[in-house]
C-alpha cells in the first residue's frame, strides 16, 4: 500500500468518528448509524483507496458515486433489495456532512442528488437482476446436489 493511501486511511478514521458524531447530533438511531458507517467505510476505505490509479480522499470521491452504485457496490456488498436506497441514504448523510464542513460545494452536493434521481431506477434494476441471478444459481446448485 502506498504512503498516500496510508495517510488517507488514517485521516478517514477521524472522519468516520466525526461523521458518527454528526449523525448522533441529528438524532439518528444507533442501528442506522452503524449501517451508514458500514457503507461509508466501504466507500471511503475500500472503493476510493483501491479502485483508482491513485487513492482518492472522500471529498474527491463525491464524483465517483455513479461507478460505486452501478458497479462496485453490487459486486462487493451483500445484495439485498433495498441496497441502493440504503446506500444512497448513507452517502447523502455523508455528503451533507461534507457540505456542512465545506469539504464539498453546494453544487457538488446537488450534482450527487441529481445523478441519483436520474439513475436510481437503473441501479435498482441492476441490483434486482443480480439478486435474481444469484437465487437462480443457488437453486441450480441445490438441485444438482440433491441428485
Amino acid at each position: 500500500m502506498s504512503t498516500e493511501a496510508e495517510v488517507i486511511l488514517e485521516k478517514n478514521k477521524i472522519l468516520i468518528k466525526q461523521f458518527a458524531s454528526f449523525l448522533r447530533g441529528l438524532s439518528v438511531n444507533e442501528k442506522t448509524i452503524e449501517s451508514h458507517l458500514d457503507i461509508v467505510d466501504l466507500f471511503i476505505n475500500k472503493f476510493l483507496i483501491y479502485e483508482f490509479e491513485k487513492p482518492l480522499t472522500p471529498p474527491e470521491g463525491v464524483d465517483q458515486c455513479d461507478f460505486f452504485l452501478s458497479n462496485y457496490l453490487l459486486t462487493h456488498h451483500h445484495l439485498v433489495g433495498n441496497l441502493i436506497t440504503k446506500t444512497y441514504r448513507a452517502l447523502k448523510f455523508l455528503f451533507r456532512y461534507f457540505k456542512a464542513n465545506e469539504y464539498i460545494t453546494e453544487e457538488q452536493y446537488e450534482a450527487f442528488e441529481a445523478k441519483f434521481k436520474e439513475k436510481e431506477d437503473l441501479w435498482n434494476d441492476s441490483c434486482k437482476k443480480l439478486i435474481a441471478t444469484k437465487k437462480a444459481e443457488r437453486a441450480l446448485l441445490k438441485s444438482q446436489n440433491t441428485k
